[in-house]
């Protein structure tokens, strides 16, 4: 019985393990720690976030126009648009390869951080709960993506359009540029994501609690977190 349940499952039980978490999160939980998939879960990530990414590029394109400081119509003007438009497909080509490096290096990193932490965690488990876990940032790109579209393409001039309030910056919007982006990272995506992990993790390891499986998925969580935060501020707008 144990072996039939640790056998690897069937791309169309992947795809009905995924739509389980709208129906039953534990138990869909219970059975991503016990058979670790991650095949459906590559492939529906990495589509969705092209297209996502591709719907998104007319608000890009619009925000990097408000950063330059060129007269409308000019040659430079020109120039410019068509490098940028040149580097958003290769962008788009390059997507899935970047995203398989980042999931592994993801991966990797957590069963570093589970071993530390004393959760028995295999590799492929990690890189299952990581390739689960993507859905998440995927579904806060989306709600951008929606926002957006009601706004409209007119409405960004900066990119700083391009991140409308998600987290505590919709309660509190400090001056502080930095302050700022830290809290609009602080969303429930962002909470979402290190619960997932965090309850992926412990239901690996049956003698593991919960709170030792948190300290397994903090410094990870924390770690993407000043990441996106690092990455905003480098690509905001000098002056």
């Amino acid at each position: 019985m144990n072996r039939r349940n640790n056998r690897p499952l069937g791309l169309l039980d992947q795809a009905k393990l995924i739509l389980g978490f709208f129906r039953s999160p534990s138990a869909a939980l219970k059975k991503l720690s016990l058979r670790a998939p991650m095949a459906v879960a590559l492939l529906s990530v990495t589509v969705l976030g092209v297209v996502l990414q591709w719907a998104l590029l007319p608000y890009l394109e619009q925000a990097a126009l408000g950063s330059l400081r060129h007269q409308p119509g000019s040659a430079e003007l020109e120039q410019t648009l068509r490098l940028m438009s040149r580097v958003q497909m290769l962008a788009l080509l390059f997507y899935p390869i970047l995203m398989i490096v980042k999931w592994a290096l993801l991966g990797l990193m957590l069963a570093l951080s589970c071993q530390l932490a004393g959760v028995a965690t295999t590799l492929r488990q990690s890189f299952s709960i990581i390739a689960h876990a993507s859905f998440l940032p995927l579904l806060q790109t989306a709600q951008v993506l929606l926002i957006l579209m009601l706004k409209g393409v007119g409405s960004v001039r900066r990119p700083s359009d391009l991140q409308p309030p998600l987290g505590l910056d919709l309660l509190w919007a400090p001056q502080d540029e930095l302050a700022l982006l830290i809290l609009h990272n602080l969303n429930p995506f962002e909470i979402a994501y290190l619960c997932f992990i965090t309850a992926a993790v412990a239901m690996t390891d049956p003698h593991a609690s919960r709170l030792r499986a948190l300290a397994a998925c903090a410094p990870l969580w924390l770690l993407t977190l000043t990441s996106r935060v690092l990455l905003s501020w480098s690509g905001r707008p000098e002056g």
